[in-house]
């Protein structure tokens, strides 16, 4: 997880968009704090926006994994 996280991070710092493939990796919610951060950067998310991805998280809750939003 923590490499997810960091592959998220350095992303933003680099003023590209999270890759997908790790914000899936991390949990629910911790997927969503990443996402806010981006959009707090003025980054676009690579694919959906993060009231999608809000939606998403509540639906699975917080422990089950992100699907497609």
């Amino acid at each position: 997880m923590y490499a997810a996280e960091d592959d998220c991070l350095i992303a933003i710092e680099d003023r590209l968009p999270v890759p997908v493939d790790s914000l899936k990796q991390l949990p629910p919610w911790r997927a969503v704090l990443i996402a806010r951060l981006e959009d707090m950067c003025g980054i676009g998310l690579e694919r959906g926006t993060v009231g999608q991805m809000v939606a998403e998280a509540v639906a699975v809750g917080g422990s089950a994994e992100l699907g497609d939003w």
